[in-house]
């Protein structure tokens, strides 16, 4: 059991040169690591084994157990036998850190009880570092965890933040800890690190982001602190850090409760609750500070000091909780109908609060403390639960309000009893001491997509989840045409509730209607716009268009997409920088005819119609001879259905767009799904799935009686419901050369027998090929080209001779490339395809004009 450890003083500050964290360009997301983020933590790795060597992992008496077929409504009776820990998601057990004879109280109880030895292993490594030896060893971070901060690394870091850009950032202290308030030794203030244009000219909703508070959920702190970080450090070169910092005021509380989290840091490692040392002194002292906020104290709760969720002596008892509610206070606006929190808040209510926990891979949200079944759902329960299962999109996290057990007094049913605003609780990751490789390359990312997308909905996060997202979007500028070149791609699919089964039933899923498109600002606040049709009017659709502006523009500026659905719903803003084009070329392919044994020639210009220079280089290649031997599985592209029925002799249908996870040429596909109520006599490859490519290529498999190629599972063995699988790959399925990827493809679905079956869960992926034309271009013999390399000032060209020699060729078709490769990213690599057509004989040589007439 956790007992409390003498403070051992604050740990020396540290360089943000030396601690690993985000540094992103522009050219990556948020949350990509570090250049030197792997190299240091190879580094610290082998100092933390130095440290561990010679040094016995300790024996336990408590241990981490896995409890099985526990009813939820038996959450609250474990919680007071043990530390509740989480439910593991995926076989249902209950997970607790028990001692003996907490243990058998449990399983005298007829449960069935096993050890955790995963999470065994976790805590006896963490358990047996040697802290004190940590840092002689000069190491930084979390002894044992370096890609975590400890409070006063964290503490450094952001407040050097506000000092190096107090045009985006100020570090302010909201209040104490219970140590500080009471005149103990080790106290410390809570601090708020507040992001935002501070000139900014714009309405700035609020985004509330709260970690820590429990001290022992290592990865909380740092997903913060690195998401404030991000949005800093990219303000001046990525497109969505810039416009979320001028449209958004963003409150970060890293480090909640400092105290215990410097128990964490420097002790047994379990410590959850703050540091009230009048709360069971010696044992597990402290106040569950999310058990201790005013709405639904004292329910879902322990009125014991010594139990791991304590919800103190009265509703925010602790320092720490005064300070973050009355935080809110200066921060949100009440936004309840006449003050009441029975009707709902209304739909154009603005912002959001977020607290990070761990773990559980959850998405929750208010109310949390009302208790279990529909009748106890929020006004706002529908809103928040597509919010929520947008941020299960990004996360793959169980979405729910009611998913894991009821909890009376957290924060987030303050934030939303208080004040209206969406609030939610996000438990993050698998372990409290997530490994820093798990962490970093697995969770972060993910994490990071979540946060802003919470930040973009911020402004109306009950009405923004309804509408489409804007993704893959571009904006080429063309000065010399001023024309502007926009493209994208509109999706009012990405929902995930990831399993869970709460209302509502379905998402807000429509049809595309239109695309705006604005300069330096979102549509809805922009002078003008340009409204952009969809291709396809489905509820995921790519767009484009050429604009014609008339005149010229000012480069970096931004460019503002927000879609539009069926339903009137506007997704959340989407921002990306005008690219300039600079390199152009024409023609944009090349012919000839030629005698056997002749020569001819042809111009390529390459055109700087940019305002900075162009460096290009022009070689000649052979088309790919393209391999049938099956398809690269890095390149797989999933592309997921939604569930649909078909009755018998009925027929469905969806599209998706394809080309933007991966990219090549598609040889065939998979096709994975789970069909149930299977009508009489029915097989579940009774269904014809026909699949469209974007070029209009079709495929049809499967059926009844039809001369289609069949499934895998043809036949009667599919006459019961299940999962099944079938693949197809190969020349006759997209012909020798496979498909392009890019652009919507579409999956029809028909029963060719009467009996009618349900599909769900179905992914269709697309398996490809990169043809390697111009990768590595090898050169033609029959095809030149007078320079192959050279700069170009603005406004410059250079045309090029392109000469082609039959000399040695056989008459027919003789394909060739020229890859012209420029420092331009708007332009990318340009293939020119070159044809020549030989053929049998002499020149033909039109003089009969000059001959004298016969006789």
């Amino acid at each position: 059991m956790q007992a409390r450890t003498e403070m051992r003083g604050r740990p020396g500050e540290y360089s943000r040169a030396v601690l690993p964290t985000v540094c992103r360009s522009p050219a990556t997301g948020p949350g990509s690591g570090g250049h030197d983020g792997p190299v240091l933590q190879n580094l610290l790795k082998v100092a933390a084994i130095a440290i561990l060597a010679g040094t016995s992992m300790p024996s336990f008496a408590d241990e981490v157990v896995r409890i099985a077929d526990v009813p939820r409504e038996s959450y609250e009776e474990l919680h007071a036998m043990g530390d509740f820990w989480s439910v593991d998601s995926k076989t249902g057990e209950v997970i607790m850190y028990v001692d003996a004879q907490q243990r058998a109280s449990i399983e005298s109880l007829g449960y069935k009880v096993r050890l955790d030895e995963k999470r065994m292993r976790s805590l006896e490594y963490a358990q047996s570092i040697d802290a004190e030896a940590w840092r002689r060893a000069g190491l930084n971070g979390i002894p044992g965890y370096p890609c975590y901060r400890t409070v006063d690394e964290t503490k450094s870091e952001l407040s050097a933040l506000a000092i190096e850009r107090p045009d985006l950032a100020r570090w302010q202290s909201i209040g104490e800890t219970w140590l500080k308030a009471n005149g103990e030794p080790g106290g410390d203030d809570i601090y708020v690190l507040v992001l935002g244009n501070q000139d900014s000219p714009y309405e700035q909703p609020p985004f509330v982001l709260m970690a820590a508070q429990h001290a022992r959920e290592l990865a909380t702190a740092e997903t913060a602190a690195r998401f404030g970080e991000w949005l800093v450090d990219n303000y001046d070169s990525d497109p969505t850090a810039r416009w979320l910092l001028d449209h958004r005021e963003i409150h970060i509380v890293a480090q909640q409760n400092p105290d215990g989290r410097r128990e964490a840091e420097n002790g047994p490692g379990m410590w959850r609750k703050n540091s009230n040392l009048n709360a069971c002194r010696g044992g597990t002292t402290g106040v569950d500070l999310n058990r201790n906020s005013d709405y639904f104290w004292g329910t879902h709760s322990s009125g014991s000091a010594c139990n791991e969720t304590y919800r103190g002596t009265s509703p925010s008892s602790e320092p720490e909780t005064q300070a973050i509610q009355n935080y809110m206070h200066q921060v949100f606006d009440p936004q309840w109908p006449n003050g009441s929190g029975n009707d709902p808040v209304p739909e154009d209510a603005q912002g959001l609060f977020i607290s990070l926990h761990s773990y559980g891979d959850m998405v929750m949200f208010a109310w949390e403390g009302s208790g279990g079944g529909a009748s106890n759902h929020a006004p706002n329960h529908n809103q928040m639960a597509w919010l929520g299962r947008k941020f299960g999109f990004h996360t793959g996290y169980e979405v729910g309000r009611d998913i894991l057990y009821s909890a009376g007094g957290t924060t987030p049913d303050y934030a939303y009893g208080e004040f209206g605003v969406a609030a939610y609780t996000f438990e993050i990751g698998s372990q409290f001491h997530q490994s820093c490789s798990s962490f970093e390359q697995q969770m972060l990312q993910d994490l990071m997509d979540s946060l802003v997308y919470a930040a973009k909905a911020a402004a109306r996060p009950y009405q923004a989840p309804s509408g489409p997202d804007v993704v893959d979007a571009a904006a080429v500028w063309n000065a010399q045409a001023q024309t502007l070149q926009l493209s994208g791609i509109a999706d009012d699919t990405r929902f995930d509730r990831n399993g869970v089964d709460e209302a509502p039933v379905d998402n807000p899923i429509q049809d595309i209607v239109d695309i705006r498109a604005s300069f330096d600002l979102p549509p809805a606040q922009a002078a003008s716009s340009f409204t952009i049709s969809p291709e396809s009017a489905d509820a995921v659709s790519a767009f484009g268009a050429r604009v014609h502006i008339g005149q010229s523009i000012e480069l970096p500026r931004l460019l503002f997409f927000q879609a539009r659905d069926s339903q009137g719903n506007l997704g959340v803003p989407e921002a990306v920088w005008v690219d300039e084009q600079r390199a152009a070329v024409s023609p944009d392919a090349i012919s000839a005819t030629l005698p056997v044994g002749s020569t001819a020639q042809r111009t390529l210009t390459i055109d700087n119609i940019g305002s900075e220079a162009v460096t290009w280089s022009v070689a000649t290649d052979l088309p790919a001879s393209f391999s049938r031997d099956g398809h690269d599985p890095e390149l797989d592209e999933p592309l997921d259905l939604q569930d649909f029925s078909l009755p018998g002799g009925g027929s469905s249908s969806e599209n998706r767009v394809g080309g933007i996870q991966t990219r090549g040429q598609v040889v065939g596909f998979s096709f994975e799904g789970t069909v149930s109520n299977l009508g009489s006599g029915s097989w579940a490859s009774d269904m014809a799935m026909t699949v469209t490519a974007p070029d209009g290529e079709s495929y049809v498999v499967g059926g009844y009686e039809t001369t289609n190629p069949d499934w895998d599972f043809q036949g009667g063995g599919s006459g019961s419901g299940g999962t099944y699988q079938s693949s197809h790959i190969g020349p006759d399925v997209f012909g020798d050369q496979g498909v392009a990827d890019e652009g919507q493809w579409s999956f029809g679905f028909e029963d060719t027998w009467t009996g009618g079956m349900d599909w769900s869960s179905v992914t269709v992926t697309l398996h490809k090929q990169v043809p390697p034309s111009c990768i590595d271009p090898a050169g033609v013999a029959w095809l030149g080209v007078n320079q192959t390399a050279g700069t170009l000032a603005p406004g410059a060209n250079a045309p090029l001779a392109i000469s082609m020699d039959a000399s040695d060729l056989s008459p027919g078709q003789h394909d060739a490339l020229l890859c012209v490769s420029t420092d331009d990213p708007a332009a990318g690599l340009i293939e020119v395809p070159v044809t020549l057509q030989v053929i049998s004989g002499e020149p033909q040589i039109f003089d009969d004009r000059f001959e004298e007439p016969a006789g």
